[in-house]
């Protein structure tokens, strides 16, 4: 009977130790994820510019793609327009397109971005 409830208890502690493991694991992934999605806001930002810069120059230049068409607009296609979108970042100049797309008849803008400690997901192959 006494080596039952040694038993239980050593369970007990076990379990508790565990828990702490477990439950420490998920906070520092937490933390990490946290800081991760403020470290590339920045560069989400400068995207999100670069799209509204591509909406204008296609609204602009009329280059609507038709169906199962892509459009690739560059910052250079941009500036020759006089919008001038300035892709500086941290003190870097960062490098950019657009990817303009037609799906179930909504016209789409992806755009992408690459910096010097930044990428986009998918950049090189476009």
């Amino acid at each position: 009977m006494v080596r039952k409830m040694d038993s239980l208890r050593k369970m007990k502690q076990i379990s508790i130790i565990w828990g702490v493991i477990i439950f420490s694991i998920l906070i520092t992934l937490i933390i990490t994820s946290l800081m991760y999605k403020q470290k590339i806001k920045k560069y989400d930002t400068l995207a999100k510019k670069l799209e509204v810069a591509a909406r204008e120059y296609v609204t602009k230049e009329s280059l609507y793609p038709e169906d199962n068409e892509t459009i690739k607009v560059t910052t250079n296609q941009i500036n020759q327009t006089k919008q001038n979108i300035n892709l500086q970042i941290d003190n870097g100049q960062c490098q950019g397109f657009v990817i303009v797309f037609k799906e179930k008849s909504v016209i789409k803008y992806k755009p992408y971005i690459k910096c010097s400690n930044y990428s986009t997901k998918n950049y090189n192959k476009h």
